[in-house]
């Protein structure tokens, strides 16, 4: 039998390995991107949040000591551009609660409001344990300061007289009022209420009479105003509104009365002095005046006389005789009196009374009297009727 011999073609199975590697695809650490950024409720603080772990502003990968670890802090000035730093107050403090929260303590003066762009320095904030060769992204985009969820309202306190009277200055402060959060408030809105009335006749005072004290009040912009309560009889009712930088807001209203017998005349003053030389040598027709330059202490006090009515009444107290055009008031502040009235080496005295008589409130009955408030249980008319309060006294100045 014959076999036929076997050929081996020595060609392998499997190809070899290669011994040179294959170039390796590089890394990318994306940069940390913020989620929020909003205050604290009491608006004292600031917090943002990233996405990722950060380097906490450290070196790049974090290889380096981080300019803040965690329970540490440093200056603002650190982490945030001069244009942002200088809106979060002097000594602004920035702590790393973790690698992904940053919070911001604001300092005194702080000015960054709600809804303000915000910027870190460049090349500073990474992604926390980034691969060795890895190419590295820092945060390099600005965000917005948001609302927070939840805010502080304001707490309003007033401190003012219920009362008016003499013609006094009106002071009205909220100064103590609390819920600025960290912050003066960043707005005191004054306002003169359309309910502002007379007191005892609930009646509504003509709009052309408040012009001048609604425009004041609705001028007014700092924690306290003051102002003139010029017409007799009215309850002025000014509201202010309080706005802390956060938005939240709260209002109160104070109520003052223009009292009708606290009016007085103040401060009477002639302008000749007390005593009055006459020279007889002069032309006969020679006259002297008597004139008080102001009724009145404060010219804002001087709308009264549109309101109510002076009566002026000079007297000769001493003097060796009558002097005719005293025998009787004038009309009006000014005397003029002829040096032939006058008797030769005498002196005389004469005394002004300036008298105000307030005016009767709107409804009232002439002279000066008020109507009478109806019955309670709402009935017109009937018996039993209480008489009619008698007009406030008249005020005198001497």
């Amino acid at each position: 039998l014959s076999s036929t011999p076997s050929i081996s073609l020595g060609i392998p199975t499997e190809l070899p390995q290669s011994s040179t590697p294959s170039p390796s695809v590089p890394t990318i650490c994306a940069s940390p991107v913020v989620l929020d950024a909003a205050p604290s409720s009491g608006g004292c603080s600031a917090s943002i949040i990233f996405d990722i772990e950060t380097n906490r502003a450290g070196e790049p990968g974090n290889l380096g000591p981080p300019a803040s670890i965690s329970g540490d802090s440093t200056s603002c000035t650190r982490i945030f551009t001069s244009a942002t730093a200088s809106q979060l107050g002097q000594d602004a403090i920035c702590v790393w609660q973790t690698r992904s929260i940053l919070v911001v303590r604001f300092g005194l003066g702080a000015s960054l409001p709600i809804g303000a762009s915000m910027e870190f320095l460049q090349d500073l904030i990474f992604q926390h344990n980034c691969p060795a060769g890895s190419t590295q992204l820092a945060v390099a985009e600005p965000f917005i300061l948001n609302s927070p969820n939840f805010s502080v309202q304001p707490t309003v306190s007033l401190s003012y007289p219920s009362v008016s009277d003499n013609c006094q200055e009106i002071f009205i402060t909220s100064v103590n009022s609390r819920g600025s959060a960290c912050r003066p408030f960043s707005s005191y809105e004054w306002t003169l209420l359309p309910t502002t009335s007379y007191e005892l006749t609930q009646l509504p005072v003509p709009d052309v009479l408040l012009t001048e004290i609604s425009t004041l009040i609705l001028d007014n912009t700092s924690p306290s105003l003051t102002f003139f309560a010029p017409i007799p009889g009215v309850r002025y009712d000014i509201s202010v509104k309080l706005t802390n930088w956060l938005g939240g807001t709260a209002m109160r209203i104070a109520s003052v009365t223009a009292s009708l017998t606290g009016y007085r005349v103040p401060h009477l003053t002639i302008n000749t002095g007390d005593n009055v030389f006459i020279d007889f040598t002069r032309n006969s027709e020679f006259t002297t005046s008597l004139l008080p330059p102001s009724v009145f202490s404060s010219p804002e006090c001087s709308i009264l006389l549109s309101f109510g009515q002076v009566v002026y009444n000079w007297e000769l107290i001493d003097g060796p005789m009558p002097l005719p055009l005293l025998t009787g008031n004038t009309n009006g502040p000014a005397l003029r009196l002829p040096s032939f009235f006058f008797k030769p080496f005498s002196t005389y005295t004469i005394m002004l009374n300036a008298t105000f008589n307030p005016p009767p409130p709107p409804g009232g009955g002439g002279g000066g009297q008020m109507d009478p408030p109806p019955p309670p249980d709402g009935s017109a008319g009937g018996g039993g009727m209480n008489p009619p309060p008698p007009p406030p006294p008249p005020f005198e100045s001497r």
